[in-house]
């Protein structure tokens, strides 16, 4: 096979206003702790087809956007659309890239002279990786980094189930140096919070800086998992960059042991499937039902406070606020308005192959029982999914159970209890196809 890995710096030139946190709603950018990239991986097969993948350090990138960032690139390269899959690592440190303020109207992109610029550049990039391909050698592996490191976990439930799985797909040169790695992981980059004012992937770049400190000029992306329900509230002792630092390279030593062991292969199958799925979406709560739910969550986190309960209890109800005060603004605007705007919809489902590696993807953030599930249900021992793929959602995809509970994920979400089990119905699809590739 061909290969090759380019990075691309995208951090905004501009004061911009941040995302990830419903507030402050002033929230702009200060200054630049360390820069956001995109990562590009350039694949051509031995049988001459062309594939490419893309992480960015951004929040979310919308459906929209994927379908003219692929667009751009295929004009630039000829790498054919249907064979690129773009994911972003979901920094809650780096510029809004969609719509204002859950603006339901995907065509109100608050800045798209950037957004437009990153596409240009990263298929420039993409044209300067095929242009400088050479001879490779491709592999994956799975290691091993969860509570036993003090990283991750379940940010509704400390006991709760999660996913301490290092998935690691890397690619050398024919003189065994490391070229280009992507490392997948289930965990929220929100080490930095609302406070932070400092452009930043969060502990992803520390991530980054460890790997190619060990594997100079290598390109290094990131790929976030089910981390619907997964952050490091209740394994962290603060909310700083030294926290990020730790668990980033922590996770990073496991990533470069799992490297090591690898087994590369010069002739790869390399496939891109995709197919459809539109998600059922919930009732919009009426105006004055929303609006008591806001004003119990509210209430509830003042108690908290005032009584002294710890941190991360009164982080959880900070952010059910979030999610109470969101379907109120839904409450607002209106369901008819809301699902006029559907511009996400149907979630583009996806599987890249490489080897027996089946890496799904979906755009909205689901809950790491679907991760565990599926892990049971696969054919493939090398299967794992990513989110934030190709699109985004407008919610998150919670189990019934969560639904039940209620909380920030499960209040803020226009989809259904169903949606989970339905879409990993969709992915099974996907994979059962896969067999015969």
């Amino acid at each position: 096979m061909l290969a090759n890995a380019v990075e691309v710096k995208i951090t905004p030139d501009f004061p911009a206003l941040m995302a990830g946190f419903p507030s402050p709603l002033d929230r702009f950018a200060t200054g630049v702790h360390d820069d956001l990239w995109a990562h590009c991986f350039y694949m051509k097969t031995n049988g001459g087809e062309e594939f490419a993948i893309v992480t960015m350090d951004l929040l979310y990138y919308s459906k929209m956007r994927v379908k003219t960032m692929r667009a751009q690139i295929e004009a630039r390269t000829g790498i054919p659309a249907d064979n690129i899959s773009i994911y972003c690592t979901h920094t809650h440190s780096g510029p809004i890239s969609i719509a204002y303020r859950q603006n339901f109207d995907e065509r109100n992109m608050l800045y798209p002279d950037y957004l437009e610029k990153i596409e240009i550049d990263v298929a420039n990039a993409l044209a300067k990786a095929k242009k400088e391909a050479f001879p490779a050698k491709i592999g994956s592996g799975k290691g091993y980094c969860g509570k036993e490191q003090g990283v991750g976990g379940n940010r509704r439930d400390p006991n709760g189930p999660c996913d301490p799985a290092v998935w690691v797909t890397a690619i050398r040169d024919l003189d065994d140096n490391v070229r280009g790695a992507i490392v997948r992981y289930s965990l929220h980059p929100t080490f930095r919070g609302a406070d932070n004012t400092l452009i930043s992937c969060d502990y992803p770049h520390y991530l980054y800086e460890t790997i190619k400190s060990a594997h100079p000029g290598a390109v290094v992306g990131f790929q976030n998992g089910t981390s619907g329900d997964q952050s490091s509230r209740h394994f962290r002792t603060g909310t700083t960059f030294e926290e990020a630092e730790r668990v980033g390279s922590t996770i990073a030593k496991e990533a470069l042991r799992v490297i090591d062991e690898i087994k590369y292969n010069e002739n790869p199958v390399i496939k891109f499937l995709k197919t459809e799925y539109t998600p059922e979406l919930r009732k919009i709560l009426p105006y004055e039902e929303a609006r008591a739910a806001a004003e119990k969550a509210a209430a509830d986190l003042k108690n908290a406070r005032e009584t002294g309960v710890s941190e991360a209890e009164c982080r959880t109800l900070e952010c059910t606020t979030f999610g109470a005060n969101m379907m109120l603004r839904y409450a607002e605007i209106g369901a008819d308005v809301i699902y006029s705007f559907n511009g996400e919809h149907p979630f583009e489902v996806s599987l890249f192959i490489i080897d027996d590696l089946r890496m799904l993807g979906n755009p909205a953030e689901m809950f790491v029982k679907y991760m565990l599930k599926m892990y049971e249900m696969s054919p493939f021992e090398k299967t794992y999914i990513t989110c934030c793929a190709n699109g985004r959602g407008k919610g998150y995809i919670c189990p019934p159970e969560a639904h039940a509970e209620g909380g920030y994920e499960a209040l803020g979400s226009i989809y259904t209890e169903n949606n989970g089990d339905m879409i990993l119905d969709v992915m099974m699809g996907l994979l059962e196809k896969s067999k015969n590739i």
